[in-house]
């Protein structure tokens, strides 16, 4: 397991979002995640299209699939549902 990444957050919350160090220290997760996805939206998503395309230029390797925990996991996916694009 990979130690915190403590500097990142802090350069972060004090340097780019110019925090005061009392209110950095007294923010929970949940706070600092939804004041950093406000103030830095996403610039990229991944359409289902694009994904289904990165799926089959790097399929997964069987042997590694458990189908225990997913008894699915090499079945197709069903078709596309309407309340969500392409």
């Amino acid at each position: 397991m990979s130690p915190f990444p403590w500097r990142s957050m802090i350069r972060l919350g004090m340097g780019d979002l110019q925090m005061a160090p009392d209110r950095f220290w007294n923010m929970s997760f949940r706070e600092f995640n939804l004041l950093v996805a406000a103030r830095f939206p996403p610039q990229f998503t991944l359409s289902r299209s694009a994904l289904e395309h990165l799926m089959a230029a790097f399929p997964d390797d069987p042997a590694s699939i458990n189908h225990q925990e997913n008894p699915h996991a090499d079945q197709p996916p069903g078709p596309p549902r309407p309340d969500r694009p392409e």
